[in-house]
């Protein structure tokens, strides 16, 4: 049993969307995990969104929705990040900057 939030205005990226918008799509997916909870009983929970802005086929719907799902010690989900090695405390800092020069 899987939960969605979906707006119901056209939105194809989390970013596109208001402050306000977003504000309501969390609000509402805040309450989705103790209802799944309640009847599925899960290990755990997991929250996801893709983002598709090269058409991989990441979002295969072109709608924004914000999936809650449970997830148990059995279920074979796997999330592999495939990330480079960790850059160590000089790079992250690194990066860390460079975020927060882009956000001003």
């Amino acid at each position: 049993m899987d939960g969605y939030v979906i707006p119901k205005a056209h939105y194809e990226s989390f970013s596109e969307m208001s402050d306000e918008i977003a504000s309501e799509v969390f609000i509402h997916a805040k309450m989705l995990p103790l209802t799944i909870h309640a009847i599925c009983q899960p290990d755990g929970m997991a929250h996801l969104s893709d983002d598709d802005f090269s058409d991989a086929g990441y979002n295969l719907v072109k709608h924004y929705k914000f999936h809650v799902f449970p997830r148990y010690s059995n279920d074979g989900i796997e999330h592999k990040w495939n990330r480079v090695p960790d850059p160590g405390d000089q790079g992250r800092s690194q990066l860390a900057q460079s975020l927060r020069e882009a956000l001003t």
